[in-house]
């Protein structure tokens, strides 16, 4: 059995994603395909509630985000450790750069 670990994590959005979150839940394979993804498709997570309200505050001042106002989910999140990419830790972060310039 791969050794997991757990991480509590923040997801900051726009209200206007409230429903769907609800309703489908935090699943990358629910999300939209896009090319604009900061570190390709998925949904992120921040360690530090703080990071997810400054995201989500500064996407709903966006105009395609007009009369929408920040949320913050909090998550409890499992994965194998080798499955996680920490880019707070400089090693990680080191690999994440290498990779993407390959």
């Amino acid at each position: 059995m791969k050794d997991h670990t757990v991480i509590i994590g923040y997801h900051g959005t726009c209200s206007k994603h409230l429903n769907s979150i609800v309703k489908y839940g935090l699943d990358p394979a629910k999300v939209k395909k896009r090319t604009d993804h900061w570190l390709g498709q998925g949904i992120y997570f921040y360690k530090d509630m703080q990071h997810a309200e400054w995201w989500a505050e500064d996407q709903c001042t966006k105009p395609y985000n007009r009369n929408t106002y920040p949320i913050i989910f909090r998550a409890r999140l499992s994965a194998e450790k080798e499955r996680i990419l920490d880019l707070d830790e400089s090693m990680q972060l080191d690999f994440f750069f290498d990779f993407m310039l390959q």
